[in-house]
């Protein structure tokens, strides 16, 4: 079976560019909906990156 999921943490440099993908998303989708779950994954993202920066 193929394992379609990667459980390896990311590092800084990955997390960062994740956090600027799902800005991105956020200003360019149209759906409020859809703005409502990535906004909820951003804001779970940007706690682990803070906890690694800090």
């Amino acid at each position: 079976m193929v394992n379609f999921i990667d459980n390896n943490p990311l590092d800084l440099n990955e997390l960062a560019f994740q956090c600027v993908s799902l800005i991105h998303s956020i200003l360019t989708v149209d759906s409020p909906e859809v703005k409502e779950g990535l906004a909820f994954i951003l804001r779970e993202k940007l706690f682990v990156l803070y906890g690694m920066v800090e």
